[in-house]
């Protein structure tokens, strides 16, 4: 076989396996993202009126209400505040209450995601007990123009774990 028509036949070998090197080499960058970065979001709606059960603990929305504006420095920022009908299912949804196992978060249809806080309506200690219900006041601040229209999340506490698939309820409006 010529010389020429050799290095012609390794050339074409070359463009054919361009594109499976390529292919490879996304599907190995897609599994080490989903393993550093956790695999994609699985919400759970819950509907007005319904409760949901994430991490051994039934959550239930009670009641939605907006203050006023939040400053005279930001007339535009409201305070939303839930309130929240909780109730550990056992023992280990109780400790994930009383130590801050949940991370709270209001959501817009657009993506956009404002931080949440929850404590009791009193600010004092929870003490929460498997199968018995308390109240939770999950408050955070966010333009006065998305407060009707977010939705609030609950996930579990991710810090201190490997992620994996993002399990969370969603509380819409």
């Amino acid at each position: 076989m010529p010389l020429r028509d050799r290095r012609i036949i390794e050339a074409l070998a070359l463009v054919a396996m361009i594109p499976l090197i390529l292919g490879l080499q996304w599907v190995d960058w897609k599994k080490n993202s989903d393993k550093t970065f956790g695999g994609p979001e699985a919400p759970t709606q819950v509907t007005k009126g319904t409760a949901g059960t994430i991490g051994e603990v039934q959550w239930k929305l009670e009641q939605r209400a907006e203050a006023p504006p939040y400053s005279k420095v930001d007339p535009q920022a409201t305070e939303l505040k839930l309130t929240m009908l909780v109730k550990p299912l056992n023992a280990a949804g109780a400790k994930k209450i009383d130590g801050h196992g949940f991370e709270y978060s209001f959501r817009d249809q657009d993506g956009r995601e404002w931080d949440a806080t929850a404590d009791t309506p009193d600010g004092n200690t929870a003490n929460p007990q498997p199968g018995v219900v308390l109240r939770l006041v999950v408050t955070g601040v966010l333009p006065r123009s998305k407060a009707g229209s977010v939705a609030l999340q609950i996930q579990p506490d991710s810090v201190g774990r490997k992620p994996a698939r993002q399990v969370s309820l969603r509380f819409a409006q």
